[in-house]
């Protein structure tokens, strides 16, 4: 089998393991993404992974981690959404294919976010889960799709897509 299909099934793995992560480790709660020293509307991420950010309608969606991580490791991933619009957002959902978290109400200038635990899943862990790989076969890097994000404004509804991301695995 060819290097593509294995790498379709590290994912879909990470993705359950994320979703076993997320469901016991919990969220965090809401909190604003902001530097104090940072004067500019845009969310700071921190010097994490993030490439293409999503906006529509003044508002942001976000996805970022860590640029590089290692086999076998946890990683935190960040949702942050914010409101760079005059009027408020409500019912804001994001979802992706494991998760869905509903962020509520944004005010105008707000930001909110989410932070869960991803297991990158080792060789050893493949073979454990009963694939047949072995060392030679793992990607050095590791594509994270993007979440999507629903809400209403105006008594209208929206729909926009968060970024993806790709970790560089060492």
């Amino acid at each position: 089998m060819n290097n593509g299909f294995f790498a379709v099934i590290i994912l879909i793995i990470i993705i359950v393991f994320g979703g076993l992560i997320f469901c016991v480790s919990g969220l965090s709660d809401n909190f604003n993404l902001d530097d104090a020293n940072n004067s500019s509307s845009s969310i700071d991420t921190n010097n994490t992974n993030v490439s293409n950010v999503s906006t529509k309608s003044d508002i942001v969606a976000v996805q970022s981690g860590p640029a590089y991580a290692k086999e076998g490791s946890d990683i935190m991933i960040t949702w942050a959404i914010k409101n760079e619009g005059k009027n408020p957002i409500t019912n804001a959902k994001a979802i992706d294919q494991n998760y869905n978290y509903n962020f509520g109400t944004i005010n105008p200038g707000e930001s909110k976010s989410i932070k869960y635990s991803l297991h990158i899943p080792s060789a050893k862990d493949m073979r454990d889960a009963g694939f047949a790989i072995d060392d030679k076969d793992n990607d050095d890097e590791l594509f994270i799709g993007g979440f999507s994000l629903s809400y209403s404004m105006n008594g209208k509804n929206y729909h926009i897509n968060s970024n993806s991301i790709t970790i560089i695995l060492e």
